[in-house]
């Protein structure tokens, strides 16, 4: 349970400080997208289909419904529902998704963390690799460091080669074919059922996580002058509780407008125009409440001009930290949900002023 606190730490850690220094890959970010050239530095991938072969001297961070991986990396830092490793990372490698594999094309020169569901393993890892999943599968795989699981499900077919330990929860229903290749062989207590429940809610947040980044790198590309007004307003606490209740009276008042007009007899057309509406901004105000906070938070840390889709990571990554916790949860959802709704009717009413004066 601790290896998945630092897990969802690191990752925390490198949303606020990697640069991204391709912006025409990011710009295409919302389609499928395919890296066509090396990289000097560290890169932010975010989109529905990503693949690479090109080489990265740093980091690349991706979110993505599917990833495939054929190039050179120093570091690899992934969510995603299908997660495919066919390259050479120098480095660390940290994953969570849906469906992982990493293919005998793969090697990894040092640590691995992976939290997924169905996890599998047939390439060459260097260093310590950690596996937390429901089903985790590994053939011909050859690890130097120590393995852990904690899994279901644990099949070692094959010829892999464990140097070091084996590691696995002693309630796993575990098939080794070849015992002879494995150092040592070490059995950890019985998973406890709220590991699991969490790993289930976890795995489902982040697939959650990677479609709201999506939509936010959509947002940026089309409404730009929208982050841009938000990020130049400075708030203080008065400012956000005025907001906040905007955003309620909005919340109230929209779906009662509606009703309105669908009960009326003319109204019926428009008021289902204004349910759809009404459903997008509910969606869209959590987006915006969490890069209004990556906003406050980055800019307690540097003036320097900080993109806009970092900004907006930072603060949506924090808001599903604070999703993970009981109760706060709770809370969470609807201050993201008022506060976010009250920063579009500050921007309405805005806009309409605008128009009068001209």
């Amino acid at each position: 349970m601790k290896k998945i606190k630092y897990l969802l730490i690191i990752i925390l850690s490198f949303t606020l400080f990697i640069p991204i220094t391709n912006a025409e890959v990011l710009k295409k970010a919302d389609e499928n997208l395919s890296l066509n050239e090396d990289i000097s530095g560290s890169i932010v991938l975010a989109g529905n289909n990503i693949s690479t072969d090109k080489s990265v001297d740093g980091i690349i961070f991706s979110a993505s419904n599917v990833f495939k991986f054929n190039g050179n990396a120093e570091y690899i830092i992934s969510a995603g529902n299908i997660i495919e490793l066919n390259g050479t990372v120098e480095k660390d490698v940290i994953i969570a998704g849906n469906d992982i594999t990493l293919s005998n094309k793969s090697i990894i020169n040092r640590d691995t963390i992976i939290t997924g569901n169905i996890v599998n393993i047939n390439g060459k890892i260097n260093g310590d690799i950690e596996i937390y999943a429901s089903s985790v599968n590994i053939d011909d795989s050859n690890i130097s460091g120590n393995l852990t699981i904690i899994a279901d499900k644990i099949n070692i077919t094959g010829k892999t080669i464990i140097d070091n330990k084996l590691k696995y929860n002693e309630d796993a229903k575990i098939e080794i074919e070849n015992k002879d290749n494995i150092n040592k062989i070490e059995k950890t207590e019985k998973i406890n059922v709220n590991v699991i429940n969490f790993l289930d809610i976890l795995i489902n947040k982040l697939i959650s996580f990677v479609r709201s980044l999506v939509v936010l790198l959509v947002m940026i590309l089309v409404l730009p002058k929208l982050f841009k007004k938000i990020k130049n307003k400075k708030e203080n606490i008065k400012d956000l509780c005025i907001t906040a209740g905007k955003g309620l009276l909005t919340l109230i008042i929209i779906p009662i407008l509606v009703l309105i007009l669908l009960i009326s007899s003319f109204g019926t057309p428009l008021g289902i125009i204004c349910g759809l509406i009404y459903g997008i901004l509910i969606y869209i105000s959590f987006i915006i409440t969490g890069y209004l906070i990556g906003n406050i938070i980055i800019s307690k840390f540097t003036k320097k001009n900080v993109n806009e889709f970092i900004v907006g990571i930072c603060g949506i990554f924090i808001i599903y930290i604070l999703k993970l916790i009981p109760y706060i949860n709770i809370l969470t959802n609807f201050l993201s949900l008022i506060l976010g709704l009250g920063i579009i009717t500050n921007l309405f009413i805005k806009s309409l002023k605008r128009k009068k004066v001209n």
